[in-house]
């Protein structure tokens, strides 16, 4: 993973935010990690402050303040937005649920790592995508 990765989470629980990032800097120390616990603020933040979309945004799908399917389409409606991989993530993921949300625009969605071990292996393979016009390389399940 190259230096100038930003990668957006978004987690209402502190705890899980803290793991995925301590993941994230063990796999790949440069990369620039910014969390949210609110999807609404999260969306003003990245529409708004940021010049360049991130490579990766990892919402929990219980987020608060925002439907995750709202959230998907604030940016799934903006053609500059095609190069950003979209992940969901929840404590339960049943495929139907998978499909849906790919339906709607997220390009993978996968159950929330029980442990460090677990995550390194699972966001070794996201952070391995790249999204190419509304087809990511690979699909996480």
């Amino acid at each position: 993973m190259s230096a100038n990765k930003k990668i957006i989470i978004i987690d209402g629980s502190v705890t899980d935010l803290t793991l995925l990032e301590g993941i994230i800097y063990s796999i790949s120390p440069d990369a620039q990690c910014i969390s949210f616990v609110y999807a609404d603020e999260a969306v003003k933040v990245i529409l708004h402050d940021m010049k360049q979309p991130p490579q990766y945004i990892l919402i929990d799908a219980d987020t608060a303040r925002m439907p995750v399917l709202k959230f998907l389409q604030c940016f799934r409606q903006l053609p500059e937005w095609d190069s950003c991989c979209i992940g969901i993530f929840s404590t339960t993921m049943p495929s139907a649920v998978v499909e849906a949300y790919k339906k709607e625009g997220a390009d993978f969605a996968f159950q929330k790592p029980l442990n460090k071990r677990e995550g390194m292996k699972l966001l070794v393979a996201i952070l391995a995508m790249t999204r190419v016009i509304d087809k990511p390389i690979m699909q996480v399940v």
